[in-house]
């Protein structure tokens, strides 16, 4: 929460006041609500929240606790908060991108949108800015006494990361996750085996890697597999998605 608290005031002082702050980050993320200005709007979560949260709902407990690294504009978590009321979530973002059509957006707009939408949800943390690539998640791992979550969730975040990212997700989750139940589920466009599933996703994955950004495009899920495992982590399922996505669950190996 402190360190929250110094990078909104920090963004208070750069740009002076909140109607700058809109103004200046406008080019930067996915549209404003008009009805509120703090809340952006992504198409794509409106489109994949509910497939999402059916796929939490078969893998995760009653009451689980789950840790949402790359929260975006909070659409989602919002959404399995109210349709999952014995769940509780903490949401989370790092400065990054909303899509490869958008500059680099800050942390500040990012969990002043998360809050927005979850504000009147009683079962969902204030949003912490978090660094999965980060050795140790401090916002996370400080908290006393210390969480312990039943999930890692990941949506949209690989095919638009640093290999650092990608890594720091499984070797975060073995820190914080339950030990005895703890999963991981990562929802993104993938390739399976090589097949890249569309030509849609074929595009896409050109887009992505025409930025020049370090670990831009879509993964293979064997590559996913692979880094998982080095973690301790094994697949568990493979579930299709609307648009060609799908969603990996990984759990900690029982040997």
């Amino acid at each position: 929460k402190k360190m929250a608290a110094t990078l909104v005031l920090q963004c208070s002082n750069v740009c002076g006041s909140l109607g700058s702050v809109f103004e200046d980050e406008d080019l930067r993320g996915f549209p404003r609500d008009e009805s509120d200005p703090r809340k952006r709007i992504s198409p794509s979560a409106e489109r994949n929240k509910e497939p999402i949260r059916q796929v939490l709902e078969k893998h995760l407990t009653r009451r689980a606790k789950v840790l949402e690294v790359g929260s975006g504009s909070g659409q989602h978590v919002a959404h399995f908060a109210k349709h999952m009321s014995s769940m509780s979530f903490q949401p989370s973002e790092w400065s990054g991108f909303a899509s490869p059509r958008h500059e680099e957006h800050s942390v500040f707009d990012s969990l002043q949108s998360i809050d927005a939408y979850c504000e009147n949800l009683p079962n969902v943390k204030q949003s912490v800015p978090l660094d999965i690539a980060a050795d140790c998640w401090d916002e996370i791992e400080e908290l006393r006494p210390r969480p312990r979550y039943d999930c890692v969730l990941a949506i949209n975040v690989l095919h638009i990361s640093s290999p650092q990212v990608k890594e720091g997700l499984f070797k975060g989750a073995c820190r914080v996750l339950n030990k005895s139940r703890g999963i991981v589920i990562i929802y993104s466009p993938f390739s399976i085996s090589g097949d890249i599933l569309s030509q849609g996703n074929a595009h896409f994955d050109h887009t992505l890697r025409s930025t020049g950004q370090e670990g831009w495009g879509i993964m293979d899920s064997k590559e996913v597999d692979a880094i998982a495992a080095s973690y301790g982590f094994e697949s568990i399922a493979v579930e299709r998605m609307p648009a060609n996505n799908l969603c990996l669950v990984y759990a900690k190996c029982s040997k």
